[in-house]
């Protein structure tokens, strides 16, 4: 079956996320060095604050890629990538790929975008933002991210069931 429209997937895969604050999250960041870091859910900001000497603010204000980062793990309304990626998703680019074992329709040619076969969360996404091209990967039902800049690893972010620390 064809994939439905891009805005729809991104409809869909907004639709039945948990409250962000649900799960906790750990963050290993590679900027000169390695840094484990420990997020906690701002619930007036709506936004992941990950502080361990480093502090990285993940939120729909924040700059690329943690922009990109919440639209695909938690924002409730993720057509943002729409406006944020310097590419379109156009429906004559919708396919089905295959993505960790399984079907997922996926939307884009220099930019790509995928949602999972139910259409219930975003699974890859590549795009470049002011220059940079940044690469996104959710594995293990959506508990696992993998972000990469211009093909380096940059971040790895785990949902952990009582915090870090």
């Amino acid at each position: 079956a064809m994939p439905p429209p891009v805005s729809t997937a991104l409809e869909f895969a907004g639709a039945d996320r948990d409250d962000p604050g649900e799960t906790g999250w750990s963050m290993t960041l590679v900027d000169d060095g390695v840094h484990q870091l420990c997020g906690a859910y701002d619930e007036s900001g709506k936004s992941w604050k990950f502080t361990n000497g480093l502090d990285v603010e993940i939120g729909a204000e924040s700059p690329a890629p943690w922009n990109l980062v919440w639209a695909v793990l938690w924002s409730d309304e993720p057509q943002m990538l729409l406006d944020v990626v310097d590419d379109t998703f156009g429906a004559d680019t919708a396919r089905v790929e295959t993505f960790d074992g399984k079907p997922v329709h996926c939307y884009g040619d220099d930019a790509r975008l995928c949602v999972d076969e139910e259409i219930r969360r975003i699974v890859a996404l590549d795009a470049e933002v002011d220059g940079v091209d940044w690469t996104i990967r959710v594995t293990g039902d959506g508990e696992r991210l993998r972000l990469t800049e211009d093909g380096a690893q940059k971040a790895r972010l785990a949902a952990v069931a009582q915090g870090c620390g």
